[in-house]
Parts: structure tokens; C-alpha cells; sequence
């Protein structure tokens, strides 16, 4: 099949991205043609094209009639429909929460989507969408992601792996590997980002983080940890694993409250097996190969779209593109925010310390003056 994958935004290393690189590979694998397209290309497309993935970054550049669509964006998906009328659209959809990775709510532009947890499944099958809905497990390379050596006896490092784990919860989980001894590092985009994390990976005991950082953890044989920006599940086991895998490994599978007493007392039971559990269950439900067949095998089963009026295609395109960027820049606003709040709280924490020293050394020299104007006075 000749097909393309697309997405909004194709600059950074995040969870959504390298799906589609990995999706693009492993489609390539089956024989199938596969051509990546993007509304913004950045790093991400170069270390792309690098592995030898086709990236158009000109529209021109894109087949002229291929066999399906698959996207993951709702601006894209809108521009490809008009594009191409007569080719099925699969909407592949990676978060409940955030509008523009969600399909259009418009009867003829997407043939099916596809989800990788219940949460998403929930919300895509709450929708006014009429169209089939297939929960399939987030994909990971198991041979790129691999284990190299045997796991420590006791931890000596976690890795914090993640975009968005930043103030006060990244405090706590700091401060629980202190209490136990164990280094703490950290890599995402508010650490340093890695265009190939395993490295970092590979020379951790422990690995937390969530979505796809959890499961690649898991692929390289390494113990890991659901907790981030959005809550905290705990260890990936046997036992967890089907509560987690439903949740996404998104932090929202179970109510408990996440303190650093909590965090201290769980990362203590650490046991070297888990990372060899954890490859098992990588290699056995999220292998790369087995996702890219289900894949092909769903494109083949979707049914052509009903032709629509290319403008209005178009122009509800524009519309989407506009607010996604909003939300882009809004969310860097907020970001950036939180980052000038935590130096100015630092910044007053110093000066409060510095006052109080201050204070204390000045309460020093006025009780050792006193006492030798009163010895003075004796004399």
C-alpha cells in the first residue's frame, strides 16, 4: 500500500512523534510505501529522515494518490481530506485532553481511529464521531529498545524520564531518592532533551515517568515507575500491569494521594527482577511488528469517505491551525511562567536565609557590645 502518515507538529522527541516514526518503520518492514508529512518540521523530521524514513516537508513532494491517510492531528487531518476525497482516513489519537489530537467532529472526513488506552477510547467513543474505534497497545522497536547488562542488586540511580515533571513533584521525587541514597538525573525538555534516551535509560536502576517513557523503560529491562505531572500508579508489575496498560501508564489508574513518605517507601522495594518481568511484558504485548500488521491489516478493512467541498476542508483547517498554535503559545507561556515562579521562589527562600543569618550574626554583635559597655561600666 502506498500511505501517508502525518502529524501537526514533527520538531521535538515527544510520545506522539516517535510513534509515528516507529509506526513508519515497521509499515516499511510489511513492504508498504510510507511517507511522513508535517504542517512544522524541526529536529524531529531530520532524526527521522536520518533512520531512513521519508519525510516530505513540501507538499509536492506527497504521492498523488495513495491508499490511505493516516493522521494524528486535527489540522492535518482536515487539509488531507480535502486533498484526497477519495482516500480512507485513519485518525490515530494519543490523548483525551488535548482538542487538536482528536478527530473532527464532521461526518465524512475520518473512516475509523485508532487508541492506545481506555481513556481515550472513552472519549473518542463519547463523541458525535460515528465510526469504528480499535483499542490497540502503544507500540515500542523491542530491538532498539533492548536491555544491555544485568540490573544492580541495589539501586543506585533513577531516571526521571518525562517532558513535563517540573517544581513541586519533581521536589518530592528528588527528595525520596534522597532520603534512600539514591542519584537522582532526569532528561526530557525541561532537563535537556535526548533525541535518543537510551543511554540514560540503560544506565538507570529505576526509571520513572509515564506514557511511552514507561514502556520503553520497560523494554530495556529497567524497573519502572508510573509518576509525572499527572498523578502516580507506582511500580510496573505483573499484577499492575493490566490496570496501568488500560490507563495509558498516564498516572490516573488509582485514587492514592502520592507523598514523599509514599514515593520513599515504594521506590524502597525495588528488586532487580522487575526490569526482566518488565522486558517480558514489552516484547509480549507492545512489540512494534505485531502493531504495524494490526495496522495494515485495519487500513485494508476501511471504506472510502463521502466526497465533501474541498473549501470548507480548508478553511475549517485554518481555523484549527490557528487555535493550535494559541494553545501552543499559551502552554509555552505557562511553562515559562512556571519556571520564572520557581527562580523567584528560590530567589526568596536565599534572601530569607540570608535575612536570618543576618539577623542571627547582628543579635551576636549587639549582645557582645552590651556586655562590654556593662563590663566597662563595672570597671
Amino acid at each position: 500500500m502506498e500511505l501517508i502518515l502525518s502529524t501537526y507538529d514533527f520538531k521535538g522527541f515527544g510520545g506522539s512523534e516517535t510513534y509515528l516514526v516507529t509506526a513508519a518503520e515497521h509499515l516499511e518492514r510489511l513492504g508498504h510505501r510510507v511517507t511522513l508529512t508535517a504542517v512544522e518540521l524541526g529536529p524531529m523530521a531530520a532524526a527521522a529522515r536520518a533512520r531512513g524514513v521519508r519525510v516530505a516537508g513540501d507538499p509536492r513532494a506527497l504521492p498523488d494518490r495513495p491508499d490511505a491517510v493516516l493522521v494524528q492531528d486535527a489540522v492535518t487531518s482536515l487539509e488531507l481530506a480535502g486533498r484526497y476525497p477519495e482516500a480512507p482516513q485513519l485518525f490515530i489519537s494519543h490523548a483525551d485532553a488535548i482538542d487538536v489530537q482528536a478527530p473532527p467532529q464532521l461526518e465524512g472526513v475520518v473512516s475509523g481511529v485508532v487508541v492506545f488506552n481506555d481513556r481515550v477510547a472513552k472519549r473518542v467513543r463519547g463523541s458525535a464521531l460515528d465510526v469504528d474505534v480499535w483499542r490497540l497497545r502503544q507500540p515500542i522497536d523491542v530491538d532498539w529498545f533492548a536491555p544491555n547488562g544485568v540490573c544492580r542488586p541495589r539501586p543506585e540511580r533513577l531516571l526521571a524520564f518525562g517532558n513535563y515533571l517540573r517544581g513541586p513533584r519533581r521536589d518530592l521525587l528528588r527528595g525520596a531518592c534522597d532520603d534512600l541514597g539514591i542519584e537522582f538525573d532526569q532528561i526530557g525538555s525541561t532537563a535537556g532533551v535526548e533525541e535518543d534516551p537510551r543511554k540514560a535509560i540503560l544506565d538507570a536502576d529505576i526509571v520513572v515517568g509515564y506514557g511511552r517513557s514507561i514502556l520503553e523503560a520497560m523494554a530495556c529491562g529497567r524497573a519502572a515507575y508510573v509518576f509525572d505531572h499527572k498523578g502516580g500508579d507506582g511500580w510496573v508489575t505483573p499484577e499492575a500491569y493490566p490496570a496501568l496498560e488500560a490507563d495509558g501508564f498516564g498516572g490516573r489508574a488509582t485514587p492514592a494521594a502520592v507523598t514523599r513518605y509514599r514515593l520513599g517507601a515504594e521506590l524502597a522495594h525495588y528488586r532487580a527482577e522487575m526490569g526482566l518481568a518488565n522486558r517480558d511484558l514489552a516484547v509480549g504485548g507492545h512489540a512494534a511488528h505485531s502493531h504495524a500488521a494490526e495496522l495494515a491489516e485495519i487500513v485494508q478493512r476501511l471504506t472510502p469517505r463521502p466526497r465533501m467541498a474541498d473549501d470548507l476542508l480548508l478553511e475549517l483547517a485554518r481555523v484549527v491551525r490557528v487555535k493550535a498554535q494559541f494553545e501552543q503559545r499559551a502552554m509555552a507561556l505557562s511553562q515559562e511562567n512556571q519556571s520564572l515562579r520557581e527562580q523567584l521562589e528560590a530567589v526568596h527562600a536565599l534572601m530569607g536565609t540570608r535575612r536570618h543569618r543576618f539577623g542571627v550574626a547582628l543579635g551576636k554583635r549587639l549582645d557582645a557590645a552590651r556586655r562590654l559597655a556593662g563590663a566597662g561600666g563595672r570597671r
